[in-house]
């Protein structure tokens, strides 16, 4: 390997891979600030690298309801440097909802943190789920309206 990519990761070819990785990556270093985030970052997010890189966690995405337990679960998978997995909740800079299933993993002195954004799956689950209840109490009112021409009939 020729020496301006050792000493310039962001002239390697493993650089370049995770820059355009489908699925966003955050890395952290060992003081909890992102150092890292690639394209699908800013795409899902709509922060670019320039705001987030040097801040620290608690994430600016992070719902302001519940940054202090993440930040604390954070901060546990760390110190134990064992692999966090989850599903997460969160919000886009202009506020629209985001949902991914996270792994978070300590990688040398690095933490990195994969996404996989299942924003339109949750959406569309919510959706069914919606119809289903609202199917349920149409039949409710069906059964009611049943029994009570029945008991009229009778």
């Amino acid at each position: 390997m020729n020496t301006s990519q050792e000493s310039n990761p962001t002239e390697s070819v493993g650089f370049y891979i995770i820059q355009e990785l489908p699925n966003p990556v955050v890395v952290y270093d060992s003081n909890n600030e992102i150092i890292f985030v690639n394209n699908a970052f800013e795409c899902l997010t709509e922060y670019n690298r320039t705001e987030v890189i040097g801040t620290a966690l608690p994430c600016l995405w992070w719902p302001v309801s519940h940054r202090q337990e993440m930040l604390e679960k954070y901060k546990e998978a760390i110190q134990r440097g064992e692999m966090l997995g989850r599903r997460l909740h969160f919000f886009s800079k202009s506020g629209g909802d985001i949902y991914v299933d996270e792994q978070f993993k300590k990688a040398n002195s690095h933490f990195v943190s994969t996404w996989t954004d299942i924003t339109q799956t949750v959406i569309e689950q919510r959706l069914i789920e919606n119809k289903l209840k609202d199917a349920g109490e149409l039949l409710d009112n069906l059964i009611s309206n049943q029994a009570a021409l029945n008991k009229q009939l009778a």
